[in-house]
């Protein structure tokens, strides 16, 4: 049975797919969008975030916020789905955050060949490895790293 979404990030979907679908429109070119903090001000709204156990600003080991993380969960699924960084397949989806801007901290992806981000992975030191460091991955339902329930 696959992973369950988290809820957060779910509500995300729109806006990667149209991040995912101008970074693959400009394949091998870094693409940036900021991501807000999203506005939870209806009483309604913040009891459902506290029934679903989620403080938007409290900072993961990998030092996301948990709606940025939410953001990143959500790209990570969309790329899933169109086939990108897929086992096998001919196009790897790379991302970087950027620091806090007036918009949202920033974010660029980029979709590239899988040897490009072969290249630009074996750059990275270790700590910022997603094999190596647990603190850059996302966790879901049903992950070593779930922390929705």
């Amino acid at each position: 049975m696959p992973a369950r979404r988290d809820p957060l990030s779910v509500r995300y979907d729109a806006a990667v797919g149209a991040l995912l679908g101008e970074a693959l429109a400009r394949r091998g070119r870094w693409v940036y969008r900021g991501v807000p903090r999203p506005r939870f001000r209806s009483a309604r709204s913040r009891g459902w975030l506290a029934a679903h156990g989620i403080q938007l600003d409290r900072i993961d080991a990998g030092g996301l916020r948990e709606y940025e993380r939410a953001y990143q969960r959500a790209l990570y699924h969309a790329a899933k789905e169109l086939g990108i960084s897929a086992p096998g397949g001919q196009w790897s989806l790379q991302r970087e955050w950027g620091p806090d801007t007036e918009h949202g901290r920033l974010i660029g992806v980029r979709v590239s060949s899988r040897q490009a981000a072969r290249r630009a992975v074996r750059r990275k030191p270790a700590a910022e490895r997603y094999t190596e460091n647990p603190g850059q991955r996302s966790g879901g339902e049903g992950t070593p790293q779930h922390r929705f329930g």
